[in-house]
C-alpha cells in the first residue's frame, strides 16, 4: 500500500464520513471532483451523464477511479485510520460504511455458500464420470501393464543381442 492511498483514505473519512442514511453518501461525481482537488486523480472527472459510456476517456476515468477506490479500501482497513470504514459503489452514490456496518451489511456468507454448493456439484459430476470410465480405465491400465512387460522384454533382448558387438567394439 502506498503513502498515497494511506492519505487518501485518511482525508476521505475526514470529509466523507461514514453514515448510515444513502442522503449522506456523496455521488461518484463528488467523490471524483473531491479526488482531483486532492491530487488522488491526474484528470478532471467526467460527469455521469456522459454521452458514451464505450468512449476511451470514459474507459480510462473509469479505470483511475476504480484503482483509487481498490487503494483507498486497502488502506482504510488499517488500525491507525480514526475510523475504519469501507467505500462501495451503489446507485450512482458512493456509499462510505463504517468497518463494523459493512461486515454487517456484506453478503460474505451467501458467497461462501455458493460456493461450496459449486465445488460439490463438481466433485459429484467429476465422481459419476469416474464411475461411468472405470471399466475402460482398468482395461486401460491393463493394456499399458502388458505393453510396459513387452517393451521391457524387447529392450533386453535387443542389449543381449548387441552386447557382444558393442564389447568386441570397444575391444578394437
Amino acid at each position: 500500500m502506498s503513502i498515497k492511498f494511506y492519505d487518501a483514505a485518511r482525508t476521505c473519512v475526514e470529509r466523507f464520513p461514514p453514515s448510515d442514511s444513502d442522503k449522506n453518501h456523496p455521488s461518484w461525481f463528488e467523490f471524483c471532483q473531491w479526488a482531483f482537488e486532492n491530487g488522488y486523480l491526474s484528470q478532471e472527472p467526467l460527469p455521469e451523464d456522459y454521452p458514451s459510456k464505450q468512449d476511451d476517456a470514459w474507459q480510462g476515468h473509469e479505470h483511475r477511479r476504480s484503482k483509487l477506490v481498490d487503494g483507498i479500501n486497502d488502506a482504510a482497513c488499517r488500525n491507525d485510520i480514526p475510523t475504519p470504514f469501507r467505500l462501495k459503489r451503489h446507485k450512482g452514490r458512493i456509499l462510505v460504511r463504517a468497518l463494523e456496518d459493512e461486515i454487517m451489511y456484506h453478503d460474505i456468507p451467501r458467497q461462501v455458500t455458493s460456493l461450496t454448493k459449486t465445488k460439490v456439484d463438481r466433485l459429484e459430476k467429476l465422481g459419476n464420470a469416474i464411475e461411468e470410465l472405470s471399466p475402460m480405465l482398468e482395461d486401460t491400465l491393463t493394456d499399458m501393464k502388458w505393453f510396459r512387460r513387452f517393451a521391457r522384454t524387447m529392450q533386453i533382448a535387443l542389449e543381449e543381442e548387441h552386447t557382444p558387438r558393442l564389447k568386441s567394439y570397444r575391444k578394437r
